[in-house]
């Protein structure tokens, strides 16, 4: 498995791929899905846009292979942000 924070192509680049998707929702999946993110509200708008309200709860649990079976919140709790983020702008 390669680390995917090695291919972070930088802030700049996230931060413009965050805008996509910087629609706030008051569901309660999304509200779930912030609590389970550390109340990272940048990191939640993404997956909730990317992923969508019906998975995207039950998705930062999946263990992903192509990371080593690793889910996305393994990797926070890692403290691997950038890896997330990695990830999500491969998607």
């Amino acid at each position: 498995m390669a680390a995917l924070e090695k291919y972070y192509p930088g802030d700049k680049a996230w931060n413009n791929f965050a805008k996509l998707y910087s629609e706030h929702t008051d569901s309660q999946t999304y509200r779930k899905l912030y609590m389970k993110l550390k109340q990272d509200e940048e990191l939640t708008n993404v997956i909730y846009g990317k992923i969508g309200a019906e998975n995207c709860v039950s998705w930062v649990d999946v263990k992903i292979p192509a990371i080593g079976y690793q889910s996305v919140l393994d990797l926070i709790e890692l403290g691997n942000i950038l890896g997330v983020r990695t990830l999500l702008m491969r998607m």
